[in-house]
């Protein structure tokens, strides 16, 4: 049901066989995290990913999608993508009702959140991976593989009876199919296409050295600092504490979020030792 609401892009968007070439996999997933307080007070959260790169997020107040990205609508029209968010708007009501309208038969008690992500991933040579799955509370509950509900082990009944039910409603189960490996794909190269000047940006990520606090008499802090890495801006900081002489007696780093080190942040602070 997670992608339900992308409905309508199966008739904006029909499938093809002929796809452009493209560099390595690429993906993109919606996430949804609906939050149950008690028998009236529940909340949905959504948003959507071109990779690791949020380009929608979910108003849940007004009902509304907040588009992140000039592109991120792709090709649709405005009148496309008003009645789409209508559909995810009515979605996230219904889900919401069939929670709680199930909840005996869910064996689940107040408070819970489920947590559910779906989408599709393109491969060079390789056919489109379509995927959904959910958990309950962090916990895998289930997911769809090539089409069929598969209940995770730890999940228990709760996650067999939920599958049970799914396999009962062939014409969600056929939409869900059409959604993920047909819809999803299309929807992203429309994406890709439409954001792609500002996704192949290049930008030279930049650098400096600041000093920090004195740690002690006789010996000084260096921090260095690189940012940037478009489109997705990054952050990092190596930090090393210099004794009498340069002699370096600590090393610390932290990174926020990116996973590179950067040797020119060591080549900086010996240069500055040696000057």
């Amino acid at each position: 049901m997670l992608l339900l609401p992308l409905l309508l892009l199966m008739v904006l968007i029909p499938g093809g066989d002929n796809e452009p070439a493209f560099q390595g996999p690429t993906t993109f997933h919606l996430n949804q995290i609906s939050s149950f307080a008690n028998s009236t007070w529940a909340q949905n959260r959504g948003s959507g990913w071109l990779g690791d790169l949020q380009i929608h997020g979910w108003d849940s107040e007004s009902g509304t999608a907040i588009f992140l990205k000039p592109w991120s609508k792709g090709n649709l029209s405005d009148e496309e993508v008003t009645e789409l968010v209508e559909i995810f708007r009515v979605y996230l009501i219904g889900f919401i009702r069939f929670i709680r309208d199930h909840l005996s038969e869910f064996q689940q008690t107040y408070p819970f959140e489920i947590q559910g992500t779906a989408g599709c991933e393109l491969h060079v040579g390789k056919a489109t991976v379509g995927f959904l799955r959910g958990a309950l509370g962090g916990v895998d509950f289930m997911s769809l593989r090539n089409g069929t509900c598969v209940p995770a082990a730890e999940a228990g009944s709760r996650a067999r009876w939920f599958c049970t039910l799914y396999t009962q409603y062939q014409g969600i189960s056929d939409i869900i199919g059409n959604l993920l490996y047909r819809t999803c794909p299309r929807y992203l190269w429309s994406v890709l296409e439409a954001g792609k000047a500002e996704l192949q940006r290049q930008v030279k990520p930049e650098a400096w050295l600041s000093s920090g606090p004195p740690p002690g008499p006789g010996r000084l802090r260096l921090v260095c600092h690189v940012s940037g890495f478009y489109p997705k801006e990054r952050e990092r900081e190596r930090e090393r504490v210099l004794g009498p002489g340069g002699a370096g007696v600590e090393n610390t780093e932290r990174e926020r979020p990116v996973a590179v080190v950067f040797n020119w942040c060591a080549m900086a602070i010996c240069k500055t030792c040696n000057t």
